[in-house]
């Protein structure tokens, strides 16, 4: 027998944040509303005690994710299929010329130039936060410096790659 109350404090709780999850999987409001309640049925008949599961968010997506793959092998939709013959001659072309791939090098080249000449914190700030991914809490305790170290040296990086970026840019118009 499930335990109601934490079985309705898990519906109240995640019952719009699973059926979002279904809509943007299915684009279609009725078929999420029929996941999500298939999801919690699923749920219902599984377990004895919601209070039972530690991470309670998880595991819903799990029991989601699951009945949205089942639905697919089911229906058969969302199949990729194949173009016809002669469709892929009718689309664009988008791969660079070599100008613009030697361009392009030569832009990478005259940044990374000016990254080596930030000082080194600055430089280990911008790599971690722009070419990383840190947010700037995760850059502080890499770095062992407060948040605000982080946005200083994180804006000394950007104004001096910018005044690299405007420089080459004028040297080059003018040559």
């Amino acid at each position: 027998m499930v335990n109601e109350d934490a079985f309705t404090h898990m519906f109240r709780t995640y019952q719009r944040e699973i059926d979002s999850y279904f809509l943007r999987k299915t684009r279609n409001r009725a078929l999420a509303e029929d996941l999500t309640q298939e999801t919690f049925a699923r749920l219902a008949a599984k377990i004895a005690d919601a209070a039972d599961i530690v991470q309670k968010r998880p595991y819903l997506y799990r029991v989601a994710h699951n009945l949205f793959v089942d639905y697919v092998r089911r229906e058969g939709r969302f199949s990729v299929t194949q173009p016809e013959d002669g469709h892929l001659e009718t689309l664009p072309d988008h791969t660079p010329t070599p100008e613009a791939i030697y361009s392009a090098s030569q832009q990478a080249e005259r940044m990374q130039a000016a990254l080596r000449r930030l000082p080194l914190r600055t430089r280990q700030v911008f790599v971690l936060t722009r070419l990383d991914g840190l947010s700037y809490n995760e850059t502080a305790r890499t770095l062992n410096i407060s948040e605000s170290s982080v946005q200083k040296h994180l804006a000394m990086a950007t104004a001096h790659l910018m005044r690299h970026l405007n420089d080459s840019l004028t040297q080059r118009g003018a040559g």
